[in-house]
């Protein structure tokens, strides 16, 4: 997945990458932000830690995908994840 199919293809770009936004959140940080832009939400969002939650899933303590490779490989950077999130609400 790229911004565009042409623009890998044109770069030759081929192999393994994160296509992602930049920058990192937490689940509460995201949830924030979809808060934020929903006026009519009014219920309290409070930050929980991952061991508050059974799983038989190990979670690594830190883990965020980072499209460095495929903005180094394309030669510009990814939007920020929190414009991303504004123009998918706004579609």
């Amino acid at each position: 997945m790229c911004i565009r199919d042409s623009e890998c293809l044109d770069k030759e770009v081929s192999g393994t990458y994160h296509a992602v936004n930049s920058g990192a959140a937490s689940r509460f940080e995201f949830a924030e932000a979809l808060k934020s832009h929903s006026p009519s939400f009014q219920s309290t969002i409070l930050p929980a830690s991952s061991t508050e939650f059974a799983s038989e899933a190990r979670r690594p303590g830190y883990s965020v995908l980072s499209p460095r490779k495929l903005e180094e490989a394309l030669g510009h950077p990814f939007p920020h994840w929190t414009d991303g999130l504004a123009r998918f609400l706004r579609q």
